[in-house]
């Protein structure tokens, strides 16, 4: 047995704690783009020169809103996939509010100034890498 089995054998479990993959090599997520994965419940989605989408909801609408997004990981081999969602929004009560699955939401009944919301996918893995999408809300 060598004199350096007991600090390989160390090396490998700390690598297995801190979340490394079989093949030694924890791959970080370098971009998150954000897509809606249906059409929209009422409203428009558009789509500008850089391949951002823009959803603005009917508030004229009678019930509350909704819009599936997904998240898209790069790359493709990034050992943790997983978002958590957030909402731009900090009015009490929220206007725009998203789920654990990316299922936004617009209130009903909106009778505010409007503006630009932005709901945040950010990476599970620490990277810090995050994706954005945005709501554009009438003011009534």
């Amino acid at each position: 047995m060598s004199r350096h089995a007991g600090s390989i054998a160390l090396l490998m479990a700390t690598l297995a704690l801190i979340g490394c993959s079989n093949t030694g090599v924890f791959v970080t997520v370098s971009a998150i783009t954000i897509v809606a994965a249906t059409p929209p419940s009422t409203g428009t989605l558009t789509t500008d020169a850089n391949n951002i989408e823009t959803w603005t909801p009917d508030t004229a609408a009678a019930g509350p809103q909704t819009l599936q997004l997904s998240a898209e990981i790069s790359p493709a081999n990034a050992s943790t996939k997983t978002v958590t969602w957030s909402s731009s929004d900090s009015n009490a009560p929220q206007l725009i509010s998203v789920d654990s699955s990316g299922l936004v939401t617009v209130a009903a009944g909106f009778t505010g100034n409007g503006g630009n919301y932005l709901i945040t996918a950010s990476a599970t893995d620490y990277s810090g890498t995050k994706g954005t999408f945005e709501v554009s809300v009438a003011g009534n």
